[in-house]
């Protein structure tokens, strides 16, 4: 049997080397720590994240505004081409009369009419020569108009055709944005995927990111459209968000602006930039404003709160508003 003196050092000796194997297991390896790619700590992670979300905001911005241009192109090809078909009809009409117009000169000859005026009785003649009056006041009226409908037709016919390739130029740009954006998408979704498998994002404090998928709460009482426009968002929370979604089943953060005042009794863009621009802004926010940021927007319930479409791989939140906010009221 060992003494007590080998019993020591031996239950020493097993110490340090499970303590040798614990380390060398919990601890990085040299190559992780001096590597050329070494794996991100949290802070570092989340703030590319950050990043990465404010990138995709800027895209997703380019891409409604391309988008809102190819809408208004859109409109005004339909008015166009509503016209045109009315020009065209019209000139169709008139180039009837002028061809038969034309049919009873060459049939009658030149100066038919104005012979028989000559060899009918006097009585007669006079009413022929007002006759005559008459029918070429007519045809001037006639040939007038039909000039003008005829220049009319051709001016909106360059229109709709100038109209026609703006439209396709801007239905290629919106591929090209269309494109920027789904590599935005992907980019965040990987870091997403990345932030997850690490559970570095997981519950930092402020209750506003990358949680358990929230649900609708209380909100503060407000009357009339902002109050419906409220009710809206407060409904969506827990959606998830998707760039361009405007409902029903996900939304992006203007387009969860948009529907909740269109709910509230208000048409609004789809766009940050445009809600930007075509909104005066207030010093003093009420509920039922919009929150702007550059490339992102809320809807803001009063208390310091809004309701907002977060970004890639979030839901619609009921969250803090951050500092540098500027409110609009629609």
């Amino acid at each position: 049997m060992p003494s007590p003196t080998v019993r020591r050092s031996w239950s020493l000796g097993v110490s340090l080397l499970l303590t040798f194997c614990a380390y060398n297991l919990l601890a990085p390896s040299a190559g992780a720590q001096t590597g050329p790619n070494p794996a991100p700590r949290p802070p570092e992670l989340a703030e590319r994240l950050e990043q990465q979300n404010h990138e995709a905001d800027q895209v997703v911005e380019a891409y409604l505004a391309k988008k809102l241009a190819l809408d208004k192109t859109q409109r005004e090809l339909g008015g166009l081409k509503a016209r045109v078909r009315d020009a065209q009809a019209r000139h169709s009409q008139l180039q009837a009369q002028v061809d038969a117009l034309g049919v009873g000169v060459y049939q009658m000859g030149p100066t038919q009419g104005v012979m028989a005026i000559f060899t009918a009785d006097p009585a007669n003649a006079i009413k022929g020569i007002e006759t005559l009056d008459i029918m070429a006041q007519r045809n001037e009226e006639l040939m007038a108009q039909y000039k003008t409908v005829d220049a009319a037709l051709t001016a909106m016919t360059a229109e709709l055709s100038g109209t026609q390739k703006r439209q396709a130029a801007e239905l290629a740009d919106m591929a090209k944005e269309k494109a920027k954006v789904e590599q935005a998408v992907a980019r965040t979704e990987k870091l997403l995927r990345e932030a997850r498998a690490r559970q570095a994002l997981a519950n930092r404090g402020t209750g506003d990111d990358y949680g358990p998928r929230p649900k609708a709460g209380p909100v503060p009482s407000v009357s009339g459209g902002a109050g419906a426009a409220i009710a809206f968002a407060n409904s969506k929370i827990g959606f998830p968000y998707c760039y361009g979604g405007a409902g029903p089943s996900c939304y992006d953060c203007s387009g969860l602006v948009m529907m909740a005042w269109r709910a509230g009794g208000k048409s609004l863009p789809h766009s940050s930039g445009a809600l930007r621009s075509s909104l005066p802004v207030v010093g003093s926010p009420a509920p039922g404003d919009v929150v702007w940021y550059p490339g992102h927007v809320g809807l803001y319930i009063g208390g310091g709160r809004m309701i907002a479409a977060t970004h890639t791989g979030d839901f619609v939140r009921n969250q803090a508003v951050r500092a540098g906010a500027t409110y609009l009221r629609p």
